[in-house]
């Protein structure tokens, strides 16, 4: 199984999540940071979860 996920250009990015093997994909609205994606013919839902670089943060920082 393969999945691809996608940020369209420009300011207001959404998602979009695709199961290559089957060629099923699902769109999540711009504002979306998040979403869950199932393919029926694989049987498996994984979740996305997209992070600008600028909001990472070490998971060391004791701030």
């Amino acid at each position: 199984m393969n999945y691809t996920v996608e940020t369209p250009d420009g300011p207001e990015r959404g998602l979009r999540v695709t199961c290559e093997s089957h060629g099923r994909s699902e769109e999540f609205d711009p504002g979306y940071r998040s979403g869950a994606f199932y393919c029926p013919d694989c049987g498996y839902e994984i979740e996305v979860t997209l992070r600008d670089t600028h909001e990472w943060r070490d998971l060391g920082e004791s701030c």
